[in-house]
């Protein structure tokens, strides 16, 4: 009985990388692998195949820009910020449906 070999079947760089996103979730920022630059590096490692493939390895030997500690701070700053602005926004926004709704209510009863 011949022995089975395994065919080796290559991903698309896009299956490719978003698994190697999610095990890297918490360590590298996602986003970079949806930067122009990014797809223009993985199809330049691709070998330039008409399918465009980007190994494991390709991507484990890639440099992805880090901001510096000092600059993490401040984008979490940033992003805080933003957040209450927008919790703070949408209770506004209920307190004056809660208001519209009372006024609405009382005029509906005159």
């Amino acid at each position: 009985m011949p022995k089975k070999t395994k065919e080796v079947k290559e991903k698309p760089v896009e299956v490719t990388l978003w698994e190697a996103a999610n095990k890297l979730k918490g360590s590298v920022e996602p986003a970079e692998y949806k930067r122009p630059e990014f797809d223009r590096y993985a199809r330049f490692k691709s070998h330039w195949s008409a399918r465009e493939l980007f190994s494991w390895e390709d991507l484990c030997e890639s440099l992805m820009p880090v901001p510096s500690i000092t600059q993490q701070k401040e984008i979490v700053t940033d992003y805080n910020a933003i957040q209450n602005r927008i919790d703070l926004n949408k209770q506004l926004v209920q307190k004056l449906e809660e208001t519209t709704q009372a006024i609405y209510k009382t005029s509906d009863t005159s």
